[in-house]
């Protein structure tokens, strides 16, 4: 006769930890610990001065929209080039967006064009996508239907 507690019962598939995890995270957030958005934020500025790309590349989103803390484009452009820097796919993207819209930065065509192409060689559907808009109208690039 088997256990109940035989060694197959031990075994959690992935979804099965997953939620374990979720219920400990609700757990350790409960009522008498708070979260409020500036720690959030500061954590995020914390990470992006650690030099974690992805938490540059949001740290800059936050600052250039104002999100959940002062407004401060030029600040936020700067951090998402850091990113850049690092070859961070979504912000090689969200780069090339804003030189193709001229916004907070100079509009280069060009420019969003070789961003988009890198960020698109590394895998990021967006940037695939809005590479294969550029190509069809020649934005930056010969007309490549």
């Amino acid at each position: 006769m088997k256990s109940f507690w035989h060694f197959k019962h031990l075994c959690f598939s992935p979804r099965a930890l997953c939620l374990f995890a979720v219920a400990c995270l609700v757990s350790a957030c409960g009522k008498n610990t708070p979260i409020s958005g500036t720690k959030v934020q500061l954590s995020m500025e914390d990470l992006a001065l650690s030099g974690d790309p992805a938490a540059q590349n949001l740290w800059g989103f936050d600052l250039i929209h104002g999100n959940g803390i002062d407004k401060n484009p030029a600040e936020g452009v700067a951090w998402i080039r850091k990113a850049v820097a690092q070859n961070y796919p979504k912000a090689l993207y969200n780069l090339a967006i804003l030189h193709q819209s001229g916004q907070w930065v100079e509009p280069n065509l060009e420019k969003a064009f070789d961003l988009m192409f890198k960020a698109g060689r590394q895998g990021l559907p967006e940037a695939q996508a809005a590479l294969g808009f550029m190509f069809e109208k020649g934005q930056g690039t010969t007309p490549d239907i």
